[in-house]
């Protein structure tokens, strides 16, 4: 049965909080990019299987919507989910 979601855990580190021990909304974007990879490299494809298809990996979209802020040193749970399979070449041209 195929992957369609991923799940993994992080803790709010220091240096992805701000002065008020908030975390910003930036270290989470940058949470969802890292689990986002992950989730690809759990289904086999690592940088040796882009490179040999000719092919990039891309976040294509991201949203936050806080109903309350995480605070440093706190433990997140964060899901990925499958969206598509389409792959387009790194070397093609714009429509």
């Amino acid at each position: 049965m195929e992957q369609f979601f991923y799940t993994e855990t992080m803790t709010v580190m220091n240096a992805d909080a701000d002065f008020r021990s908030l975390l910003k909304p930036s270290a989470l974007l940058r949470y969802v990019e890292q689990i986002s990879t992950d989730h690809a490299r759990a289904f086999g494809m690592d940088d040796q299987f882009f490179k040999e298809r000719g092919v990039t990996f891309l976040v294509g979209k991201q949203a936050l919507k806080f109903d309350r802020v995480p605070q440093r040193a706190e433990t997140l749970t964060l899901t990925s989910r499958r969206r598509s399979a389409n792959m387009v070449p790194s070397n093609a041209s714009p429509p």
